[in-house]
């Protein structure tokens, strides 16, 4: 991309704990508000739909759930 433009837009998301405390619906209104590719758009949509979660406590580990909702408390 740099051999046809000065310069490109770069983005850096680190998933470890950004979407535990906002409601997803929040965050892509705020989103749906930026001039993003309807192909990244649609990608962190799809991420945010396919979350899951498992629980581990005293060695043992539960099976992966899909998260129904949209904050999640803990880890």
């Amino acid at each position: 991309m740099l051999t046809e433009n000065l310069y490109v837009y770069v983005f850096a998301l680190d998933f470890s704990k950004a979407f535990d405390t906002i409601r997803h619906s929040t965050l892509m209104d705020k989103m749906s508000n930026l001039p993003l590719q309807d192909n990244i758009y649609n990608w962190i949509v799809n991420f945010l739909e396919s979350h899951q979660h498992c629980t581990k406590f005293a060695g043992s580990v539960s099976d992966f759930v899909t998260v129904a909702a949209s904050v999640i408390q803990g880890k």
